[in-house]
């Protein structure tokens, strides 16, 4: 005791735990070494341990650990202290070092306090306690010798009664059914038993008859109900006696069954299965732990017990027996076979064999068979259970145990000669032993077997380069397995490979290094073979050593890729190692590694070779099988209405061809006739619209999904009509499809031409001028998609793999034969519509002289597809809006493969185009200017939001991104510069001229002469004065809102400058009219611009105020000064001073 209190870690609790054991004292073999003598274990953490041993609840138990714990002290000299409370179960938390063996708790690797038990356990019960982690204890040798049986058990009076009287062997189960034997006869009653000597069944943890979990696991197996509560607890009449199914109706009939205590109350649950399971008749109760005894003894009664025991060996128990046990049964809670397999084992905890390998000995060699057992307890029985008695059979029968105690130097395989006293492995045995014992060869070491004079013993030998042992006991070294290597001698464990080298053998002591720019995905790589590429690089060779190729784009290479992996989908190393095409790419089956890049990128899932969405197929996913359509998701069979559907289509297509042409509306640009033009003209510019935003839906940007399905119904628009079910018509071959295309736009002049045949035959007749102004409007209707398709040839969309393929029909390689027939045919409609636009320029060039010349009229009307939305100074205007569309599609043809450039040249064309309509103003509807204007900039912020969009840029884009940036910022700067230095020089100019010329670098425009401009004036205002009032309004009438508007403009002006100019005139005679007609100077032209309203305003109201007569007076009174209006209405104007009748004509005007 005063070892253990000197331990340099004594935990508090460790003092009541030495209250709990027995300490085994003295001596009992004349040879025992002497208590003084005897030593300690020392575990790891250095504290000195007693040998602790437990011994379980019964017996025999109890007495083979105190018989083992004589000899360790007397024949081994260790100390021995056992646990009389450890039983069972229990006994084997203990030794796995659990914090809380009582309640089985706690078992976290913790020290270890205990050594050896001797127990008998179920082999079942051990195979499912896996809370011991590590520590799980270890059981040594094949058993004591003798084998426990659980099951009920009745006197030897009893069953001789029952023999002698019927017959009747109660030893076998089925001799115990209530329907055939009435056994309560040679029992006594339950009734008789008094209750004060049993125990409750609300008594918790002791009798299980009151918890609903129990009693649910015996319905579970019986479905006994009857004997439950609602609340599912057992039905107990007294509260003491359950009464099995057999007699519950008459209760006289059951034999008194006894449990006795166990975890988790199994004894119970068995009795109370096989009570229901074979109709035997018991009550069934368990007694209090004070009476347990005597009530078998005193009293004919069926009680549980495990033998062999010695307690109530005085009873002469005769089991029953049951059918064989049943494990699979047990595993799943089933009692109703016999409990058998409680072995009498040996256990040890997982460090005795290190501390103490003498013990571990000792304890493998014990034995006592069952013989043994049964003549030891019949003397016991007589003498008593005590250290003499025990001492006493160990001096009489040497025979038994004399093999039990090992030789301290002959040394058990897994240990070595240790000399205690230096503190060392030694190779040999000397002519003394002494402080020579076996102990455990430590981790790197391996036990080897020795034979000397006294016989074989082992030694500790370090493990040899190329070989490790982790484990200390151990026998042998353990060669380095492939994919490992060990250098060095004495290792614990073998190295393993590192990344870039392999181990293909055995018991190597240095690793291969892989070859040929490969590496192994990890350490510990097993053979040459595991040497893969490098990531983004892929093996190409099917067999031997890896070949690595650049992983080409689109491709997703990690490391160790091959290109099996890659077809087949698999591989050994896991999915993280299979290449993988990525999303938006593909390839064909028989090439997979030529990598084609997909424009809709939802059609290209990735993955293996060959894989697209939907059921498509060729390069890029962009085809569908014959007689399959794609709707944007999938190819689906061609319906026959999708058929109808386009035949129908271009059927309603051609009739309103002839409807347009055999009934041109003829309209007057009054308020019905503006509506009338108006609602037409904003069909033209949706149309129009609708054609540039499908022209920039195929700008090669990863759009949103949302923009890519409004895309791929606009497309129509751009007579691309592939998510339209085209190919049920035209068949899958893209180049049939695009043929239908371009055939399109021709074909619908051609049945135009055959519309106007038709008419001439039905009598309506068409002129030759119409026709070519229907054929111009069709044109001019369809330029910018028309214009499109023919360059769609021309767009070559680059691949991955370096090929090039039509952007809008990827399977069409650009260089092959069908790209040959694209480009012939997109050539020839480009050519038509190059004429087109150069006939176009004519006309608009020679229209201001068509329109002075009389037998020019038909061109004039032939023209009116370019003109008639647009006011007359903006004539021109159809040029810009042809254009604008036609040069959209050249960015895509330019830089099919640069997203950037698209974007640049895109945003570039349409704000110029945007700066033509803004100076223009062109149409003739205020209303469509705005339309347009919207639409135009609506087109541009969509490119702009484009550009959030774009791929991962490349150096050419870079480049562009670049040029674009500082190319911009040099054209500011040139701009401001050139401008400075321009008015800068004018103005040092106009100082030394003084002549006050205005130039055209400030006005960005030729002035026209003022002398020209004032006999313009005065030869319309004569004309004016001639008009009747009603003539006049209905000519204004027909003028167009901003012609009328800007009309009004210029008469406001005009009255208020010669208001000004009659003002100054009257107050000021000296100056002379001269001045008053010469012109205001640049401030005061600015000034009177800002007014004009205001006169507007003014010449309105004085119209409402004073009526006028006739057209001649009211132009007098228009332009009359505001003093002489106020002053003398009606009355005939003064002639102004200094001024001749002709000035006065004129300010008439």
């Amino acid at each position: 005791m005063a070892s253990l209190c000197n331990a340099r870690i004594v935990p508090l609790w460790l003092g009541l735990w030495l209250l709990l054991f027995v300490r085994v004292r003295g001596t009992c073999l004349p040879e025992a070494r002497p208590v003084e003598e005897r030593r300690n274990l020392t575990d790891s953490q250095g504290r000195s341990l007693p040998v602790g041993m437990n011994h379980g609840f019964n017996e025999i138990s109890e007495i083979v650990t105190r018989i083992a714990g004589m000899l360790i002290q007397d024949a081994l000299g260790y100390n021995v202290h056992i646990n009389p409370r450890s039983g069972g179960e229990r006994a084997l938390y203990y030794l796995a070092g659990c914090d809380q063996p009582q309640s089985r708790t706690g078992c976290n690797d913790g020290p270890n306090q205990y050594h050896v038990a001797l127990i008998p356990i179920s082999e079942r019960h051990w195979d499912t306690l896996t809370v011991f982690k590590s520590k799980k204890p270890e059981k040594v040798g094949t058993g004591i010798g003798y084998e426990a049986i659980a099951t009920l058990h009745m006197t030897e009076e009893v069953a001789q009664h029952a023999l002698q009287e019927k017959g009747l062997s109660l030893q076998y189960y089925s001799n115990w059914n209530a329907s055939w034997w009435d056994l309560s006869k040679y029992f006594d009653n339950f009734t008789s038993i008094p209750t004060s000597q049993l125990l409750g069944n609300g008594t918790p943890g002791r009798v299980w008859l009151g918890d609903p979990t129990f009693m649910a696991k015996y319905v579970n197996i019986t479905g006994d109900l009857g004997g439950l509560h609602p609340n599912g607890t057992g039905i107990c009449p007294d509260g003491h006696w359950f009464l099995s199914p057999s007699c519950r109706a008459n209760p006289s009939k059951c034999v008194p069954a006894m449990s006795r205590e166990s975890f988790s109350g199994e004894d119970m649950q068995q009795i109370l299965q096989k009570s229901a399971a074979f109709d035997m008749p018991l009550a069934i109760a368990r007694a209090r732990p004070e009476f347990d005894r005597s009530i078998v003894l005193e009293r004919r009664v069926l009680f549980w017990l495990n033998r062999p025991d010695l307690e109530l060996r005085a009873a002469q128990p005769v089991p029953v027996m049951f059918p064989a046990y049943d494990k699979v049964a047990y595993d799943s809670g089933d009692f109703r076979t016999l409990s058998s397999g409680f072995l009498s084992a040996k256990w040890i905890s997982r460090d005795l064999a290190v501390l103490a390998p003498s013990i571990v000995d000792f304890i493998t060699r014990l034995e006592m068979s069952t013989s043994v057992i049964e003549a030891m307890f019949d003397r016991l029985y007589i003498e008593g259970v005590s250290d003499e008695a025990l001492c006493q059979w160990l001096l009489n029968n040497r025979r038994h145990w004399t093999s039990w105690i090992p030789d301290e130097t002959q040394c058990i395989p897994g240990f070595g000669l240790y000399d205690s006293v230096n503190g060392e492995y030694i190779q040999m045995r000397g002519e003394s032993v002494q402080g020579v014992v076996c102990k455990a060869c430590e981790s790197g070491h391996s036990s080897v077997q020795q034979f000397d004079d006294r016989g074989y013993t082992h030694v500790c030998t370090l493990c040899p380069p190329g070989t490790s042992q982790p484990s200390g006991a151990a026998t042998s070294c353990t060669r380095c397995g492939l994919g490992e290597y060990q250098d060095m001698a004495g290792s614990k464990a073998c190295k393993r490979c590192g990344v870039g080298s392999y181990q293909d053998e055995l018991g190597a002591t240095a690793c291969k290094a892989c070859v040929n720019n490969t590496t192994t995905v990890g350490l510990g790589s097993l053979s040459a073979e595991e040497c893969g590429c490098n990531a983004d690089f892929i093996n190409i060779a099917s067999a031997g050593p890896a070949q690595c190729k650049a992983c080409p784009a689109g491709l997703d290479c990690p490391r160790s890729s091959s290109v099996q992996s890659f077809f087949s989908g698999e591989s050994d190393l896991g999915e993280e190692f299979i290449p993988k095409i990525k999303e938006g790419y593909m390839s064909l089956a028989a090439a997979g590694l030529e990598v084609y890049q997909c424009v809709n990128s939802e059609a290209c899932p990735g993955g293996k070779p060959g894989t697209c969405k939907g059921n498509s197929t060729g390069v890029a996913c962009s085809e569908c099988e014959e007689d399959q359509r794609w709707n944007g998701d999938e190819c689906l069979p061609c319906e026959p209405f999708i058929r109808v559907a386009w035949f129908g289509v271009l059927a309603c297509v051609c009739l309103a061809i002839l409807l347009a042409h055999g009934f041109k509306l003829d309209y007057e640009m009054g308020v019905n006739g503006m509506l009338i033009f108006t609602f037409l003209m904003l069909f033209e510019v949706a149309g129009n619209f609708l054609q540039t935003l499908a022209i920039a839906g195929q700008m090669t940007l990863e759009w949103p999904q949302l923009l890519l399905d409004i895309f791929s119904v606009m497309e129509v628009f751009a007579f691309e009509a592939t998510d339209l079910g085209i190919s049920c018509i035209a068949g899958s071959a893209q180049l049939a499809q695009f043929t239908l295309q371009v055939s399109l736009f021709p074909g619908a002049l051609l049945w135009l031409v055959c519309c106007n045949r038709i008419l001439r035959l039905v009598g309506r007749v068409r002129t030759g001028t119409q026709l070519m102004s229907s054929l111009g409007q069709i044109v001019m209707a369809c330029f910018s998609a028309v214009s499109n398709l023919s360059l769609v040839p021309f767009m070559c969309f680059q691949h991955p793999n370096g090929q090039q393929s039509n952007l809008q029909m990827l399977s069409i390689i650009c260089g092959s034969s069908d790209h040959t027939v694209m480009l012939v045919m997109g050539s020839s409609l480009g050519a038509l519509l190059i004429a087109f636009w150069c006939v176009c320029v004519w006309l608009l060039w020679s229209l201001p002289r068509f329109s002075m010349n009389e037998k020019y009229h038909d061109y004039v009307v032939a023209s009116q597809f370019l003109i008639d939305k647009f006011r007359l100074d903006a004539w021109w205007f159809g040029l810009p809006l042809l254009l604008r569309g036609a040069l959209l599609s050249f960015p895509l043809m330019l830089f099919t493969n640069n997203p950037a450039s698209q974007v640049i040249s895109m945003t570039f064309i349409l704000i110029i185009y945007m700066v033509f309509l803004s100076l223009a103003w062109p149409f003739k509807v205020p209303l469509l200017n705005a339309v347009e204007t919207a639409c135009g900039w609506a087109l541009i912020l969509l490119i702009l939001g484009g550009a959030l969009h774009m791929p991962k840029m490349d150096t050419e884009m870079l480049l562009s991104a670049a040029i674009v940036t500082v190319g911009s910022l040099l054209v500011a700067l040139v701009v401001l510069l050139v401008s400075v230095l321009s008015v800068g020089c004018t103005g040092v100019r106009n100082l030394r001229a003084s002549d006050g010329t205005r130039f055209r670098l400030l006005d960005l425009a030729k002035l026209p002469d003022y002398d020209e401009l004032a006999d313009l004036i005065r030869e319309s205002a004569t004309h004016l004065v001639d008009l009747q009032h009603g003539s006049l309004t209905e000519e204004l009438g027909t003028l167009a809102p901003f012609d009328l508007k800007l009309l009004h403009a210029c008469m406001s002006m005009v009255v208020l400058e010669e208001s000004k100019s009659y003002s100054k005139a009257r107050s000021n005679a000296s100056l002379g009219s001269s001045r008053s007609r010469s012109g205001l100077s640049e401030d005061g032209d600015q000034r009177n611009r800002s007014n004009l309203s205001l006169a507007s305003k003014s010449s309105l109201s004085q119209e409402d105020e004073s009526p006028i007569e006739s057209p001649a007076e009211e132009v007098n009174q228009t332009i009359r000064p505001k003093s002489e209006q106020i002053g003398a209405p009606g009355g005939a104007p003064e002639k102004f001073p200094h001024c001749d009748q002709q000035d006065y004509e004129t300010v008439q005007f």
